[in-house]
């Protein structure tokens, strides 16, 4: 299988902790991630509904079967499991005993699929969003809650440093698979992107995602925001680092055009100077700096942030 970024963090916590839980979409891979990485550790699937009738009705006995712990897959079908099982880990006080694994698939996607799906990189407004699923704003926002817990979509909230602007307070919507974002929006194949109207949006819920990971797969918060002002002065991405900021402009085009540089330098006549510079990241193969702008690809950028972090 693929070598995970996150297999070393999964077995750091393992040995620190009683339980851990991995929590990510269906069909993502978790299941063979853990039992790739935890192959000594029973293995139990509550999706079988014998196991969940059986943690159901007879939590206690169903435990008493793996007193050295286990993988149990889809812990969310068995949630009165987890009393049972932190009662174990009083008692115990042992590190890697359980691994827990678990994800949502809602339906309600089907429905507000195409609305989500065209909002990418776009200032949310959750009355257009209602209006545009038939629903009620209050409706689309906890339909939108369900979807953020089920990992298929996160928000990008706006930069709210006291900079004496009028700022944006209206978050960002992202998918964490673009993959996914390209179904929504009828895109079947590679070629389609390149003429589809909404490919610059496409590109940049592709490298903020990857940024999202780069945070996640350690076990770090999401540091991310965007600068948007009253004026349409805009970045792209505001990387925080402790009390310091890292501008990322983000364009989809293979060449880097003048106009490109137009965010970021509107941001540092409000911002000032950067510890870390200032940063383009673009469709192309070549890296360079231009007006102290680094000019780099996707896995420049995490190169860059593994340098500085």
């Amino acid at each position: 299988m693929v070598d995970r970024e996150i297999s070393f963090h999964l077995q750091t916590l393992a040995s620190q902790y009683p339980v851990i839980t991995l929590t990510c979409p269906r069909q993502s891979g978790k299941t063979t991630l853990v039992r790739h990485i935890f192959k000594e550790k029973a293995y139990i699937n509550l999706e079988l509904l014998d196991q969940r009738e059986f943690a159901r009705s007879d939590p206690r006995g169903f435990l008493r079967r793996i007193p050295d712990g286990a993988i149990q897959d889809e812990i969310q079908h068995v949630p009165e499991l987890l009393s049972y099982i932190q009662g174990i880990v009083d008692e115990s006080r042992v590190n890697y005993l359980f691994i827990l694994t678990g994800s949502r698939q809602f339906e309600i996607l089907n429905r507000v699929r195409q609305s989500l799906a065209g909002r990418i990189g776009q200032l949310l407004n959750m009355n257009s969003l209602g209006n545009d699923a038939g629903v009620s704003h209050t409706t689309a926002r906890e339909w939108l809650s369900l979807l953020e817990a089920s990992y298929l979509v996160f928000l990008l909230e706006p930069f709210h440093r006291n900079l004496g602007k009028r700022l944006i307070k209206s978050p960002k919507l992202y998918f964490y698979d673009t993959g996914l974002a390209c179904y929504l929006l009828g895109i079947g194949k590679e070629t389609q992107v390149d003429t589809h109207p909404l490919r610059g949006s496409l590109f940049e819920n592709l490298v903020i995602a990857e940024l999202v990971k780069f945070r996640f797969n350690p076990g770090k918060s999401i540091n991310l925001n965007f600068y948007r002002d009253s004026m349409g002065n805009e970045t792209d991405v505001i990387y925080n680092i402790a009390q310091e900021i890292l501008p990322i402009e983000i364009k989809a085009g293979k060449t880097v055009a003048p106009e490109h540089f137009k965010g970021l330098l509107a941001l540092q006549k409000v911002i000032g100077s950067y510890a870390y510079g200032r940063c383009i990241v673009y469709n192309g193969d070549h890296e360079e700096t231009r007006r102290d702008i680094i000019i780099t690809v996707v896995s420049g950028l995490l190169q860059l942030l593994r340098r500085i972090e």
